[in-house]
């Protein structure tokens, strides 16, 4: 099981330590191998450093010490620590790998025969590499929809549209959070990992940022300019190509199918998804409705910074409170705009926030009127 890690953002002396450092701890995921990319705002491209072995094998290396710590003005450092699974331990099989215009890496395990059909796969001679060179060329929907079965969590950078993006399945996790008010956006396959690191290096989470990555959704966030926050990310649903399942699998999807169908939702007061036959607000967690009084105080009391005027967004509770708040899947999201901001954004951000994070798999809940 390989390990991601990585910042993007407005990253000095403390955020570049703290990657170092995420480089050496990864190793407990991915012995095999250890690679870095990172950027120079003034640079075309980048550069990438690959080792065998431990983290330490490459943050020790004298020439990717030189050049990371001679680096000004660093807006991505991309890092992966791999497990060997398929393809041999060697420094080719090293990721990130660079395709086209996109630098990326692969934390998961694809089948051959699911691989090897992508667009040039059978040019390939492993997995990860087939992946990231298919998004290069065709695209992340286009690549997943011709996959059958199989794990992934992949992160790319694309140079040419200055865009990290981030997509996973079910079979694996990652986690995101911002450091300085929204200015820096941090990601780890381990939660626990990140949390610790960024702490030691006395770097603090923006209350309320952590977020569990939603499954099959490809998510593209434009790194901002120098000492500017990340704003709202391009989403799009990016489902696994459809396949046949035994009997017994059948009948689990229909019965929750079923058991889905018998959710009537509305909107509760104009403002808040409620459930229908109750006043309570609530989140959809695991395919049962759970109510405020269920939820654990992480879930509802988070604060956080509006990431377009930056004030501070005061705390959500079952009382009411200021700002939007969205859950998936039990995990808060960032939230990204404060009431007066909500108020005077286009109809268009409106749309696109009820769109992507509502009433289909996310609940958007604000102040009750």
């Amino acid at each position: 099981m390989c390990g991601h890690l990585g910042a993007a953002g407005s990253l000095g002396v403390p955020e570049k330590a703290a990657f170092k450092q995420l480089l050496q701890v990864g190793s407990l995921r991915g012995p095999h191998s250890v690679g870095a990319y990172f950027k120079q705002r003034a640079d075309e491209t980048g550069s990438i450093f690959h080792s065998l072995g431990h983290g330490h094998e490459l943050t020790e290396f004298k020439q990717f010490d030189k050049e990371f710590s001679e680096a000004f003005n660093v807006s991505v450092m991309l890092g992966h620590n791999r497990w060997a699974t398929q393809g041999a331990v060697n420094l080719e099989n090293a990721h990130p790998f660079s395709y086209g215009d996109i630098v990326g890496a692969h934390n998961g395990t694809v089948p051959e025969y699911g691989w090897k059909r992508l667009n040039n796969g059978s040019k390939e001679d492993m997995d990860s590499k087939a992946l990231i060179k298919s998004i290069s060329e065709v695209g992340a929907k286009e690549t997943i929809g011709q996959i059958s079965n199989g794990a992934w969590c992949l992160i790319w950078y694309d140079e040419v549209n200055n865009t990290i993006n981030f997509l996973r399945n079910e079979e694996r996790d990652l986690y995101l959070c911002t450091s300085g008010g929204g200015k820096n956006l941090w990601w780890a396959s381990e939660l626990g990992m990140l949390v610790w690191i960024l702490s030691r290096n006395g770097i603090k989470i923006d209350a309320g940022s952590i977020l569990q990555l939603p499954v099959d959704k490809h998510m593209a966030l434009e790194v901002p300019k120098l000492n500017q926050k990340f704003w709202l990310p391009y989403v799009e649903d990016v489902p696994k190509k459809s396949f046949s399942r035994s009997t017994a699998r059948a009948n689990a999807a229909e019965d929750y199918a079923e058991d889905v169908s018998r959710l009537k939702w509305k909107r509760f007061r104009g403002k808040s998804w409620g459930y229908e036959g109750g006043d309570s607000k609530f989140t959809y967690y695991n395919g049962a409705v759970v109510k405020w009084d269920d939820l654990d105080d992480s879930y509802d009391t988070h604060g956080s910074c509006c990431q377009s005027c930056g004030v501070e967004i005061p705390k959500f509770s079952q009382k009411g409170g200021d700002g939007k708040v969205f859950f998936s899947n039990g995990v808060t999201a960032p939230m990204f705009v404060c009431n007066d901001c909500w108020e005077r954004s286009p109809d268009i951000w409106k749309e696109w926030l009820i769109e992507n994070l509502g009433a289909d798999k996310w609940a958007l809940s604000s102040k009750a009127s």
